[in-house]
């Protein structure tokens, strides 16, 4: 039945269980997020510590206006790949932060590759589909393996490679609710249908769409993984 569903959802937000945001509690996250501008940095302190290593970074577009996020772009200028590990930064464009467009949907793609490329990175733009995303992924670990080869002495002037995923507010969430279209707007920022809480039509509508994940196959009856999930999961 639907135990399982309800204990991962009971579990929500509680402490020491599922988190509103993705923390290290969760397999291959090491950062605990909710508070913006510091992911970047981390990846890079991260990856100075372990020499080989690859660290995937997502950002939003939103994050990405903070002053931190900002000023980490030029931290890829002090890693080495033969000496270090190698950050590979992941931009969700959505277009949205909270109330407004972000900075970055504001620019065409040619004035963000360049933005991008003096900051040392090789953009690769992508999105929405799977497929573009996934060999956006393998030219970027192409490249960063051919960078390994480097000799410790041989100086590094990179572009390390960077991805753009354009995609849309909610992508894959509820397109419109009651003739009103919540795609690609700001009423998806978070969460969205945010009054479900004390309205049945839009409860049924949060209940479709999360069911459309088909978490009965995700989570056993006490609420954990499947085998099939942790089948993909990194090793300690």
């Amino acid at each position: 039945g639907d135990s399982g569903l309800e204990c991962l959802v009971r579990s929500f937000g509680s402490e020491g269980k599922f988190t509103t945001e993705i923390g290290p509690l969760m397999p291959g996250v090491i950062y605990q997020g909710g508070e913006l501008g510091h992911s970047l940095a981390v990846a890079q302190g991260t990856v100075l510590d372990c020499p080989g290593s690859v660290v995937a970074c997502f950002l939003g577009d939103g994050e990405a206006e903070t002053g931190g996020i900002a000023g980490a772009w030029h931290g890829g200028r002090f890693l080495h790949p033969r000496t270090c590990g190698a950050v590979l930064p992941v931009v969700n464009l959505n277009g949205f932060k909270v109330g407004s467009a972000s900075l970055f949907s504001r620019m065409s793609e040619e004035d963000l590759r360049s933005y991008l490329s003096g900051c040392g990175y090789r953009a690769f733009f992508v999105g929405p589909d799977h497929m573009e995303m996934h060999l956006a992924v393998l030219h970027s670990l192409s490249l960063i393996q051919k960078y390994s080869l480097l000799g410790e002495s041989e100086p590094f002037c990179g572009p390390w490679p960077a991805i753009v995923l354009r995609t849309t507010k909610g992508w894959t969430g509820p397109v419109e609710f009651e003739g009103t279209v919540l795609a690609g707007t700001l009423d998806n920022h978070k969460t969205p249908l945010k009054e479900a809480h004390f309205c049945a039509s839009q409860m049924n509508a949060l209940d479709a769409w999360l069911r459309s994940y088909k978490p009965l196959e995700c989570f056993d009856k006490e609420g954990s993984p499947s085998d099939s999930v942790l089948a993909g999961v990194p090793p300690p």
